[in-house]
């Protein structure tokens, strides 16, 4: 036998044992994190990636409701990736995600324009349970594009990651869709978000005395409303560069300060000093982020949450969050 040749027999040896053994740390607690799809991590650019768009999800009194589909043209099985859009959604997020191994649909809107633009309500009024549409469309036509719908990850950011939250977190009514959801997701990714409802845009509904801006917001912090999946594994990100949706707070909070409209609504004062939310004196997306880690990890869910050097944008980071916490396909 030949040098070489011997040298090749010994390699692919010791692999063999490597894999049979482990990497030998046998003392290290294993990750209750899943690891990342089996799907390839990156199809490349060169990936063909098949698009649709202008799909209908929903028809109903508001009007006609559409979504956008991208998936390789490479036989799956996929994992699912819905993504519900803020008031304007990403153009390039179907693709950037389909390149990396998945089946996306992403939703044109879920929200009246009128909505958006004259009350910043549609959150706290019942509109998003619009967002489970898009969902249950996605699931129903996943096998349609080589998806598996069992994995499903719901991703938002900004004004979607809440209407995703809602979604993921088994809280939407799903009653005014075509087909019900047909299996809890599996993932959840909502980024840059206000949980709290913080800015003060929303202080009139939280002071009317409705009922449904005070349910939203217990829904949303509130595990005991939640109906999950057991797998359930949720990724939450915040941007290090935001855009000025912060909002000033005294250590500690005074007695009129607006947050105690939001803790009438669900307790949240005492959880928000726990993570340091007040020691700044403001609230921004992080403090969000960090509540709900407190309450998500309260419920056993495995959670990650990160703070990106980045804009109030997707990108690559938030699309490796996105991987990291899709558990892996069949």
């Amino acid at each position: 036998m030949s040098d070489r040749a011997l040298a090749l027999v010994m390699t692919l040896f010791l692999g063999l044992a490597m894999t049979a053994c482990g990497d030998g740390d046998d003392d290290a607690a294993p990750s209750t994190m899943p690891q990342p799809s089996s799907a390839p991590a990156n199809l490349g650019d060169d990936a063909e990636i098949i698009e649709e768009s202008d799909l209908v999800y929903l028809t109903d009194d508001e009007g006609t409701w559409t979504l956008d589909v991208a998936y390789p043209a490479e036989e799956g099985p996929w994992p699912l990736i819905v993504v519900v859009p803020p008031q304007i959604p990403s153009t390039r997020v179907t693709t950037d995600l389909a390149e990396r191994g998945a089946v996306v649909v992403q939703g044109d809107a879920w929200a009246t324009t009128a909505a958006w633009t004259t009350d910043p309500n549609p959150h706290l009024y019942g509109e998003m349970n619009r967002a489970a549409c898009i969902v249950s469309w996605a699931q129903a036509h996943a096998t349609d594009y080589g998806a598996d719908p069992q994995i499903t990850t719901v991703a938002g950011y900004s004004g979607g990651a809440m209407a995703a939250t809602w979604v993921g977190l088994g809280l939407a009514d799903d009653s005014g869709c075509d087909e019900p959801i047909a299996a809890l997701p599996v993932a959840l990714v909502p980024g840059e978000s206000q949980f709290l409802f913080h800015h003060e845009r929303w202080d009139p509904a939280f002071a009317s005395g409705d009922p449904e801006p005070r349910e939203t917001l217990d829904g949303l912090l509130n595990p005991q409303r939640w109906n999950v999946s057991p797998e359930l594994r949720v990724g939450l990100w915040s941007a290090a560069n935001p855009i000025g949706e912060t909002r000033s707070i005294q250590n500690p909070p005074a007695t009129d300060s607006w947050i105690w409209l939001r803790d009438a609504a669900t307790p949240v004062v005492d959880d928000l000093a726990a993570v340091g939310a007040f020691d700044d004196e403001r609230i921004d997306w992080h403090d969000n982020a960090l509540l709900m880690e407190q309450r998500t990890k309260s419920a056993g869910m495995d959670v990650r949450n990160e703070v990106y050097d980045i804009g109030h944008a997707y990108t690559d980071e938030v699309y490796d969050l996105i991987f990291s916490v899709q558990p892996a396909g069949s």
